[in-house]
């Protein structure tokens, strides 16, 4: 919900949020279900019928605990078809706490016309995936930056590239064990150019390699989250 909740507050849901509790979930009037406001505060409600499409906050429901203690903030360029959608909704599912998007010099797609309709499909899909795996937030979603905007960024942290071969992602990330937050960035489908590495480096950001096979622009993202999130204790 798009505000902070508190008990007795009736709720009209949305077409598709409706759709989702009475026709996916099959729910039915006076079952309770979990709601939870801008303030990532999560309280119990009750359905109401669905002809009104309403619910009814209850209590509060009680520390949830699905965030991860880590805030990663994951740099993705701009992918064409769908492969950006699919790597943001991968990356809601496995914890990330923003995602920014950016363009690389070898980016395929070019975002010149209907920015904004694309920003706000990605928002509805990570939106989606938060709901699905029923985390307390949905991520927020940044971009598009150039890449002097990604350099400008305040903390720098780890990207993946192909011709990295010495620095592994375990080891490069026993230098964050204490961090709260951690900055991911992976290229485009042609790989960052020589000039975008260099530059990275330069401003403090570590390479690492994610293994001898050449990942997809869209699994590397994804890979490189998973793995992280894992190595930082964040996936059990």
């Amino acid at each position: 919900m798009n505000f902070p909740l508190h008990a007795g507050a009736v709720l009209q849901l949305e077409r598709s949020q409706a759709h989702y509790l009475y026709n996916v979930l099959r729910l039915r009037e006076g079952q309770k279900i979990v709601v939870i406001g801008t303030d990532g505060i999560p309280f119990v409600a009750e359905l109401g019928p669905r002809s009104q499409r309403t619910c009814t906050v209850l209590t509060e429901a009680g520390e949830l605990d699905r965030e991860p203690h880590l805030k990663v903030r994951l740099y993705v360029p701009l992918l064409k078809g769908d492969k950006l959608e699919l790597a943001a909704q991968k990356a809601v599912e496995l914890g990330v706490g923003e995602i920014v998007l950016y363009s690389a010099e070898r980016s395929i797609a070019k975002w010149n016309k209907n920015a904004d309709q694309k920003i706000a499909r990605l928002q509805k899909i990570m939106l989606e995936a938060a709901r699905q795996c029923r985390r307390q937030k949905a991520p927020e979603l940044r971009g598009v930056l150039s890449f002097p905007e990604v350099l400008e960024e305040k903390a720098p942290g780890i990207f993946a590239w192909e011709q990295e071969r010495s620095s592994s992602l375990n080891q490069c990330l026993q230098h964050f064990q204490s961090a709260a937050e951690l900055a991911l960035l992976t290229g485009p489908e042609g790989g960052l150019s020589p000039r975008e590495v260099n530059t990275l480096i330069d401003a403090g950001w570590r390479p690492v390699t994610l293994g001898a096979r050449i990942l997809r622009a869209e699994t590397a993202a994804i890979t490189l989250l998973a793995c992280t999130m894992f190595a930082m204790g964040e996936m059990g």
